[in-house]
């Protein structure tokens, strides 16, 4: 399967709240809130992130996953703190590598 470049990955990005959204029992946010108050929680949250791994190599998948699990993409990033993201990659059956790696690629175990 050789490398298609016209591909593009494919990132979704999904908010989970637990508790009601009406703002009744405070355990969550109020629907009305200011867009500086909305970017402040969308920064600490924590969000899910599906990434479609379809056609892609395999390095670029990987990094893409490495700066949202460490949380580098966020403004707060602290090498100490622990603000990454979950992340799910999805058919990884079909990922893409370029020229003959599918057939070459040997992997070997030892034990002892």
């Amino acid at each position: 399967m050789l490398l298609n470049r016209g591909h593009r990955v494919t990132v979704w990005w999904v908010v989970v709240v637990s508790g009601c959204l009406c703002g009744c029992c405070g355990s969550a946010f109020p629907l009305k809130v200011a867009r500086s108050a909305q970017t402040q929680w969308a920064t600490f949250a924590r969000s899910w992130y599906l990434i479609d791994a379809r056609m892609q190599p395999p390095g670029k998948i990987a990094s893409m996953c490495s700066v949202r699990l460490q949380g580098k993409h966020k403004p707060i990033y602290h090498a100490l703190s622990d603000v990454g993201d979950h992340v799910v990659v999805m058919n990884t059956r079909h990922i893409a590598f370029s020229g003959n790696k599918w057939e070459q690629k040997v992997y070997s175990s030892h034990t002892g």
